[in-house]
């Protein structure tokens, strides 16, 4: 008893403790608290069921809150990622087919969908309003972003980067943009740039505690400390996510602990650190060599003033894996430097010197380069050309660059240049003026013998920045000259004559001045005075100085000094100008025959000081002039024609003029008029003077004057007529195309006595014409067609005829022939030409000739095409009804260049076609199927396009839908169109259409009833030996428009009915069971009625009679029947059972059965399902508590009683 007794107490307990297990312990644990995204915290979302966990983001193994995700159809999602800016989650799921992308209330757990992206999201991240993913496809990696503001898409595929390693590990985001994430072995973390997808740097990490990451990185975060957050899991049967740390100093990963209840698949967080695992370290170096020497320097090992120097100016990054941001190397050039404009280079590519968008730029005297993120420890370099400038001489420049990033310290590189004295040169000069007349000499402007000159020599270093070593200057007086006592200067101080402490001397006819070493580039000078000895009067004295310098090569300054009186020198000149028209010429410009020239001849003496003896200016006249008696003038006095006792005269056709010695240097004049003779027209008079003196050489001034025609006046006309017809063109009043035409130009000069210049007949030929070849003629001689020595050529499209000067009056004529070009029917080709002198304005005479079209002939098609199968039609290839047709009516005009008048294309549709509303299109545009200001309409039946006047030969069509009718299957629909023009006749394109039936679909039953009872058979409701059955099977088409072809319906009887000798009805009609003319039969067991065709949808049935056979109470006879059609695929297989009840036997009432299958909920409220496990249990614990307890009682009283 006390066994018992105990054994229930324990098993009691055991199921209150059960029972609490079960109900009071959920499977997933979740913190307490609300999710809200922060700047702060990392989040992750958990499955089974999705769970969105807030990590702290100072202790991530701790869970500050969490909330189960709703409105996800999965348990299982990627691509986590948090909002800048709300507090939402963004994740994704494949489990549709598609990864679709949800958006997360933080709070409350609420999904909602935000749209398909454009490949999956194993990792992802939220930058600047982009969704960004990485996902693999094809065998590779791409990155891609979807904007979550207008939802458009982006991929870039993933450059630089072994896809063999995996990009799995998530993706955050540092404070400089930039993408991180690591490989799926977790042996490296990348940094991407994510406007390219070019993977920067991949960088090795290490663990530092042993503490390996099973299954390698699955998502990362950045924490607030810079660290970056790893989350790991060998598999989900771990249960949780594992944590560990990495730092970015040390890159080695630190074991956290565990978080969540299953294993998570991302990590996301606002954090954006700065990450730079391995901090840069620059070292630069600049140099600086001899690019190219300035002219005139000579030291090619060293710089010198004006040289151009090249700087080049390196840096480069000296620690693996680390990038220098936004790296720039800069130079402000010191003063003593020029830049030269456009040499700067930047890593070795030409950069423009104005800040755009190249690497480089010069601006306020500073070169500046702008490498960018430097991503490899390569030398970067800036070079750039600089001169340099003047007082740098003997100097040391020194110049110093600024090399620097964003995030490392700069540094500046420098260089020392020495730059070198340049080589001097020297510059001479030497002059000579009057300083003092000798008495009696009247000359002040010129030297003569006697006179004193003062001589002066200057020297100078032409080169700054250099330096002549021990100058000299010195001068040997020539012959001719007496050098003045005590008249020496050095640099303008006196000195005196003989060899002493001072700078100068006058030894042995020498003149010398001493300067020393000379740093400047300043005139020194030595001045003395000589006298012109006698002899020298009409001599030019040449005095040459010597200029020396210890290093530079020596200078010979040189002077020459005219000593007077000089001989003389003539210079003359001779012109001629209209004086006066003649009556009835009137060109006022131009000199013509019978005008009046003024012929003016003139002369002077070039030398001063000199003397011209016996001046005489004389003219014979050419031939086409004659002289005007007395409008001689000599120095604008007149004169008689005749010799005497003025200066001039007209003897023998020449004129003279005599102005005896002449010591001025004044224009002397011979003016007269003459007249231009008859025959002079076009010519040119060439006449010519003669100057003479005694002691002077004689000058011969010309001049040429062109004499004009009269003004010419061209007159011309231009004329086409119809040369040749082409073949099969008869219209012989008209031009049609292809037809030839001979064109003719004339003109004519009508002013006589005047001459054209270059006459020139061209003809531009227009658009629609074709020169014939060999055909031009030139005033009635044929040329040919090529530029060359005769008269005319065809070049480019022009005829051109040249004529040359024309003097006469005559007509003169260009013919040639063309033939008209295809597209000018009904054209008018207006042909203008081109009449042009060179003196006389153009002329363009023109003609228009008028194209006739040729008679135009129709061609036309139609045809019909399915455009659209009904609902329930299969058959593609064939039309049936309810199948939309596109019907196609087109024709063309096939004779070019004719006219087809008021073109128009109608159809009107026959029975069994119903038009489509708005289908009609007129070639090609759709119109609407009213009658207005477009092309088509579709009017009481008829479809309609109109196309106008025609003049091309392309198709014109017309096309429109139309939907087979009802009871057309297995019809032929013709449908002819009508195509007419006004000059045309009409043609008529027509097109049949088979339409086939639809397939059919067979309907069929099977039925028998009780027709006969056997005798001794009474019970009316059942089937028992002996009883007649009648066998009914019908059948129909249950598809309208189809057609059965030959359906028969047969009935091969089973075994235990005997078939009832003429009782087979055919659709109610009688027939006989022999196998004759009637639709039916029994032979050999078997029912058949025969029905043919069959288009309608009505039941045809076959009805027969037959008893059920001994031998059969107690069984169950099925009867199947077989429905067929040559097209039908699968014949129709009624049946029918009747069940031959046995001989009538008193029932025995037996237990119900129980239903086989569970029975249907009904409505109403229903019971709890009490029938578990745990019910059960906690029912049997319950009865043996009450056992246990009325035990315990019954013992008690036991002992009390």
């Amino acid at each position: 008893m006390n066994i018992l007794k105990r054994t229930s107490q324990l098993f009691l307990i055991l199921v209150l403790i059960v029972g609490n297990l079960l109900t009071v312990s959920p499977a997933v644990s979740q913190a307490a608290g609300t999710v809200v995204v922060n700047n702060t915290d990392s989040y992750m979302i958990g499955r089974d069921p999705l769970t969105l966990y807030q990590l702290d983001g100072n202790n991530p193994t701790s869970v500050k809150a969490s909330v189960q995700v709703k409105g996800i159809n999965t348990n299982l999602v990627n691509g986590v990622a948090v909002n800048d800016q709300e507090n939402t989650v963004y994740a994704t799921t494949t489990a549709s087919g598609e990864p679709v992308l949800y958006k997360i209330n933080a709070t409350s757990g609420q999904a909602e969908r935000v749209g398909v992206l454009g490949g999956g999201a194993s990792n992802a991240v939220v930058h600047n309003g982009k969704y960004i993913h990485s996902y693999a496809s094809g065998g590779e990696y791409f990155l891609g972003t979807y904007d979550l503001a207008t939802g458009q898409k982006t991929s870039k595929k993933i450059v630089g980067y072994d896809i063999g390693s995996g990009v799995g590990g998530d993706l955050v985001v540092d404070k400089d943009g930039y993408l991180w994430f690591a490989s799926n072995g977790s042996g490296a973390i990348a940094q991407m740039n994510p406007d390219t997808a070019e993977v920067i740097r991949v960088i090795p990490i290490k663990n530092a505690d042993g503490k390996m990451i099973d299954g390698g990185v699955r998502g990362i975060s950045f924490l607030p400390n810079g660290q970056m957050l790893l989350q790991s899991g060998l598999n989900e049967s771990i249960g949780h996510s594992t944590l560990f740390t990495l730092d970015a100093k040390t890159l080695s990963t630190t074991y956290m602990g565990t978080a969540g209840n299953s294993l998570s698949y991302d990590l996301a967080s606002r954090v954006k650190p700065e990450f730079d695992p391995y901090p840069p370290e620059l070292e630069s170096e600049k140099s600086v060599v001899l690019q190219k020497k300035a002219e005139g320097n000579t030291d090619e090992k060293h710089p010198e003033v004006g040289d151009t120097l090249l700087y080049t100016i390196k840096a480069k990054n000296t620690v693996q894996y680390g990038i220098v941001k936004n790296l720039i190397i800069s130079d402000n050039l010191p003063s003593s430097l020029t830049y030269v404009p456009g040499s700067l280079k930047v890593d070795g590519a030409s950069v423009t010197d104005a800040k755009d968008q190249d690497k480089g730029d010069y601006t306020n005297g500073t070169v500046t380069g702008q490498i960018g993120d430097v991503k490899n420890t390569g030398w970067h370099t800036v070079t750039f050309e600089a001169k340099v400038g003047k007082g740098q001489a003997g100097k040391d420049i020194q110049n110093t660059a600024n090399v620097k990033g964003e995030n490392t310290p700069p540094d500046k590189p420098t260089t020392n240049i020495e730059i070198y004295p340049r080589d001097p040169k020297l510059e001479s000069e030497k002059s000579a003026v009057l300083q003092k007349k000798a008495d009696g000499n009247t000359d002040e402007k010129h030297p003569e013998v006697g006179d004193t000159l003062l001589y002066t020599i200057q020297a100078r270093n032409a080169v700054e920045d250099s330096v002549i070593e021990d100058l000299v200057i010195s001068d040997k007086l020539p012959q001719g000259l007496s050098y003045v006592p005590n008249s020496l200067q050095i640099d303008g101080n006196p000195v005196t004559d003989t060899k002493d402490q001072d700078n100068g001397d006058m030894t042995d006819g020498t003149v010398t001045g001493t300067f020393g070493e000379v740093k400047d580039a300043t005139w020194h000078t030595v001045t003395f005075e000589v006298t012109v000895d006698k002899g020298q009067a009409g001599k030019d004295i040449q005095n040459t100085a010597n200029v020396t310098g210890g290093n530079t090569p020596p200078d010979e300054p040189t002077t020459n000094v005219e000593i007077y009186p000089r001989e003389p020198k003539l210079t003359s000149e001779k012109t001629a100008v209209l004086q006066k028209k003649a009556d009835g010429n009137t060109d006022e410009k131009h000199p013509e025959v019978g005008d009046t020239l003024l012929y003016t001849i003139k002369t002077k003496n070039t030398i001063e000081d000199s003397l011209v003896e016996n001046l005489v200016i004389s003219d014979e006249l050419p031939e086409g002039l004659a002289y005007v008696p007395n409008s001689l003038e000599v120095d604008g006095q007149a004169v008689t024609d005749e010799q005497d006792q003025d200066n001039g005269d007209v003897t023998n056709r020449t004129v003279s003029g005599q102005f005896g010695d002449i010591k001025d240097t004044d224009w002397h004049t011979v003016t007269f008029e003459v007249t231009v003779e008859k025959g002079q027209s076009g010519q040119d008079i060439q006449n010519t003077a003669s100057v003479t003196g005694n002691n002077t050489p004689p000058d011969d001034p010309t001049t040429k004057t062109e004499i004009y025609p009269r003004d010419p006046k061209l007159e011309s006309e231009k004329s086409a007529v119809l040369q040749k017809k082409a073949e099969g063109n008869t219209d012989e009043e008209h031009p049609e195309v292809g037809d030839t035409l001979l064109y003719t130009i004339k003109t004519k000069n009508t002013i006589e006595d005047s001459l054209i210049k270059d006459l020139v007949i061209s003809d531009q030929l227009p658009k629609g014409l074709k020169y014939v070849t060999g055909s031009l003629q030139i005033d009635g001689e044929s040329v040919s067609d090529v530029k060359d020595d005769d008269s005319g050529d065809y070049t480019d499209g022009k005829v051109t005829g040249s004529f040359g000067d024309v003097k006469d009056t005559d007509w003169h004529t260009v013919t040639f022939e063309v033939t008209v070009e295809k597209g000018q029917a009904g054209q008018d080709i207006h042909n203008t030409a081109s009449v042009t002198g060179e003196n006389t304005p153009p002329d363009d005479p023109t003609t228009n000739t008028k194209i006739y079209p040729r008679d135009p002939k129709l061609s036309s098609e139609k045809s019909a095409s399915i455009q659209k199968k009904a609902e329930g039609n299969t058959d593609k290839k064939t039309p049936q009804v309810g199948d939309t047709l596109l019907y196609t009516i087109k024709t063309k005009n096939l004779e070019e260049d004719s006219i087809v008048d008021n073109l128009v294309i109608s159809d009107e549709l026959p029975a069994g076609l119903q038009y489509v509303e708005g289908s009609l299109k007129v070639d090609g545009q759709t119109v609407t199927d009213a009658k207005d200001d477009d092309n088509g309409d579709y009017t009481k039946g008829t479809v309609t396009g109109q196309f106008g006047q025609i003049k091309d030969t392309d198709w014109h069509t017309v096309t429109f839908e139309a939907k087979i009718a009802k009871g057309q299957a297995d019809k032929t629909i013709q449908n002819t169109a009508k195509v007419t023009g006004d000059n045309t006749p009409p043609d008529e394109p027509t097109t049949e259409t088979k339409i086939d039936p639809r397939d059919p679909k067979l309907k069929s039953d099977k039925t028998s009833e009780i027709s006969q009872k056997a005798k001794g058979n009474t019970n009316e409701k059942q089937v028992q030996v002996g009883d007649t059955l009648l066998y009914t099977i019908k059948t129909k088409n249950s598809v309208e428009d189809s057609i059965i072809k030959d359906l028969v319906i047969a009935d091969k009887l089973p075994e235990g009915l005997e078939y009832v000798e003429g009782s087979l009805k055919v659709d109610g009609q009688a027939v006989t069971d022999a196998k004759d003319d009637d639709n039916g039969d029994y032979t050999k067991g078997t029912v058949t009625g025969q029905f043919g065709d069959i288009q309608d949808t009505k039941w045809h049935t076959v009805t027969f009679e037959a008893k059920v056979a001994k031998e059969y109470e107690g069984q169950t006879i099925q009867n199947i029947a077989v429905v067929n059609g040559e097209n039908v695929d699968d014949p129709d297989k009624p049946e029918n059972s009747t069940t031959v009840e046995p001989p009538h036997v008193p029932e025995v009432p037996a237990n119900p059965d129980q239903p086989s299958e569970p029975q249907k909920d009904t409505p109403g409220h229903h019971l709890p399902n009490t029938a578990t496990a745990m019910y059960n249990l906690l029912l049997a614990g319950f009865a043996l508590v009450l056992i246990g307890a009325a035990l315990i009682v019954w013992n008690r009283r036991k002992r009390n009683g």
